[in-house]
């Protein structure tokens, strides 16, 4: 537990734009959380991540992103909102970098996996982010105005089924960075 203290108080830290101090505090979370190999160590490496994206330092954030990733693919997969979010972190660091089409595909990812998991924060962001790296050249299955390239293609339009109403999903709220998980939590 030390370790996603550590994480919290980083993001304390952060969120006071005490950028030394908070990587002071991931730094000791990533070390604890990877002596154990525990899987939020994700969490410290995608907040370190943040640490390096607010001080201009993108392309070490970058490797912070990747590395959150893949340790967030083998845990919690890639349809939490802590996933889905380093997808769009990615892009802003892609898009400051002026690496435009690797942060629209990113932003994209990250947009579509936050329309599918019902986070309206991320869905809302990658927007905005892709509305300022210009359209796409292929459509993507999340309604946006886009201009394909190629020929389009027909498809037979097929009567909605009726479903039975839904239970409201949760919508996980905009934080600062991603807490820890807690398992004494349902």
């Amino acid at each position: 537990q030390a370790g996603l203290t550590h994480n919290s108080l980083g993001l304390v830290k952060l969120e006071r734009r005490d950028l030394a101090g908070a990587r002071t505090e991931l730094t000791r979370a990533l070390e604890l959380l990877t002596e154990t190999m525990h899987g939020d160590r994700a969490f410290a490496e995608a907040n370190l991540g943040l640490v390096d994206a607010a001080t201009n330092n993108h392309a070490a954030a970058l490797l912070h992103y990747d590395r959150a990733s893949a340790i967030y693919a083998s845990t919690i997969g890639d349809t939490a909102a802590a996933s889905i979010r380093v997808h769009l972190d990615r892009a802003r660091s892609l898009a400051a970098l002026g690496r435009r089409e690797q942060a629209r595909a990113s932003a994209t990812k990250a947009l579509d996996a936050a329309v599918l998991a019902n986070v309206s924060w991320i869905a809302s962001d990658a927007k905005a982010l892709l509305a300022t790296l210009g359209t796409r050249t292929t459509a993507t299955a999340t309604g946006l105005d886009v201009q394909p390239s190629g020929p389009s293609i027909s498809t037979p339009v097929v009567p909605p089924t009726t479903l039975p109403p839904q239970p409201p999903q949760p919508d996980p709220k905009r934080d600062v960075g991603t807490y820890g998980s807690n398992p004494g939590r349902p």
